[in-house]
């Protein structure tokens, strides 16, 4: 006990309690080894040692729990103790003690500094894009600094108090003299808040850290999204109401009609990204229309030579997105939409895909452009675009030339709610796993 009241006086933090509890001496002997005293006696140093042990195991996962939790500023007081305890040093005390010697200059261009610079970009009014740039500002020294450095990237909220993004990076030796790029999403809420803050902490030094404030004065969010088209209380017409027996043949699977604009005798062409959809559509409507209206359906089948001939006799003509596109490049094609007069887009979803999203825009403009050309001569081309329900379909819709009056979005039958679950799994196939895990 008189062992244990000498460090009692020497500790960095008093303590009020007395010697006779447990925690006493467990906070005894954990400041004594931070602040590296030297108990008498071994029974006491092989205490101490085991406290450390534990102390340094309960930190990290404590630092882990608050991590996944999100709460910043208990992260960042679990982090540092930890770095403490492993380190057998204070966090009030100068950075250059973590080196073994005697400080040099070039102790202060070794410790780890790094600069940053961030990119923002709204993605919705509720998700927000950063790319962060990591410059590392320091001297790499394989004694010092060993093969990797490993740091902890934070974006805290405008009150620091919860933690919207966090991500481990490894700054290795081979690319010390390169800046990293980080790409990641945070949520963003309303009334916008003044700035996020970036931090990048090392997860191995005391005091290692630099913090980015990124401002939100000139951020301007996209516009809100339109509300969902309101669905009319309208009755229904029955099928009798076509009064022409091979109309009403194309529809017996349903019980009322809502009619449409009939055409006009002439082409209608119908583009869909997936070729199975196609077939399947092809099939469909050699049946209905083939069979009852006596109307020529005709699909692709990506030889030029081919379709060509099929374009000229074909009144209702499938194709996928790459065929289309290839048959409408050359300029001498360009006089198979002359006879068309209503062009279908199936998937206008698909135009943020990053395999089909350029082919789908391509194709679409290059139709429009052609389009113009033929209704200053001869006569309009009708677009029509389908898609899954859309939060901007009020920009793709003008993108295909329609007015307000013809965009209609219609609300999916589920509430759908967006949120940002992070995965920290290094492994792909367990990565996999936790991702397929919270989906289903």
């Amino acid at each position: 006990m008189t062992k244990l009241t000498k460090l009692l006086g020497c500790v960095h933090f008093p303590i009020d309690k007395s010697l006779q509890e447990p925690s006493t001496k467990i906070n005894v002997l954990l400041q004594a080894y931070i602040s590296q005293l030297k108990p008498e006696g071994l029974e006491m140093t092989y205490d101490m040692v085991f406290i450390a042990q534990g102390a340094r195991r309960l930190l990290r996962a404590l630092f882990e729990i608050v991590l996944k939790r999100g709460w910043a500023q208990l992260a960042e007081k679990a982090l540092n103790l930890f770095n403490m305890v492993t380190k057998g040093m204070w966090s009030v005390q100068t950075a250059l003690h973590q080196f073994n010697g005697i400080p040099s200059d070039e102790f202060i261009h070794q410790f780890p500094k790094l600069n940053l610079a961030a990119h923002v970009q709204p993605i919705t009014r509720t998700v927000l894009g950063v790319e962060l740039t990591i410059t590392p500002d320091f001297a790499w020294y394989d004694r010092i600094h060993g093969y990797v450095e490993p740091f902890w990237v934070i974006v805290e909220d405008n009150d620091r108090e919860y933690i919207l993004h966090h991500e481990y990076f490894l700054l290795k030796k081979q690319y010390i003299e390169e800046a990293h790029t980080l790409n990641f999403t945070v949520p963003i809420y309303e009334p916008l808040p003044p700035q996020y803050f970036i931090r990048v902490v090392s997860d191995k030094w005391l005091g290692s850290q630099t913090v980015l404030p990124v401002s939100f004065r000139h951020l301007i969010l996209p516009e809100k999204y339109p509300p969902p088209t309101e669905l009319l209380d309208l009755q229904p017409l029955p099928v009798t109401a076509l009064r022409n027996p091979s109309y009403e043949a194309l529809y017996q699977e349903f019980n009322h009609f809502n009619p449409g604009d009939t055409g006009h005798g002439m082409h209608a062409v119908y583009v869909t990204p997936i070729k199975a959809r196609a077939t399947e559509r092809c099939l469909d409507w050699k049946k209905k229309f083939g069979g009852g209206l006596v109307l020529k359906v005709v699909e692709l089948t990506g030889h030029i030579a081919t379709d060509l001939k099929l374009l000229r006799k074909g009144q209702l003509i499938i194709s996928t997105l790459e065929m289309w596109d290839h048959l409408s490049r050359p300029m001498a094609h360009r006089w198979l939409v002359l006879g068309l007069s209503l062009f279908i887009i199936d998937g206008l979803h698909l135009i943020g895909d990053q395999r089909q999203g350029g082919v789908l825009e391509k194709v679409v403009s290059r139709t429009r452009c052609i389009a113009n050309h033929v209704a200053s001569v001869l006569h309009k081309i009708r677009f029509m675009a389908l898609s899954t329900s859309l939060a901007n379909a009020n920009d793709l819709g003008e993108w295909i030339g329609a007015t307000s009056h013809g965009i209609f979005i219609f609300p999916l039958g589920i509430s759908l709610q967006f949120n940002i679950q992070e995965v920290d799994v290094a492994n792909f196939e367990a990565r996999m796993q936790a991702m397929t895990k919270p989906t289903y």
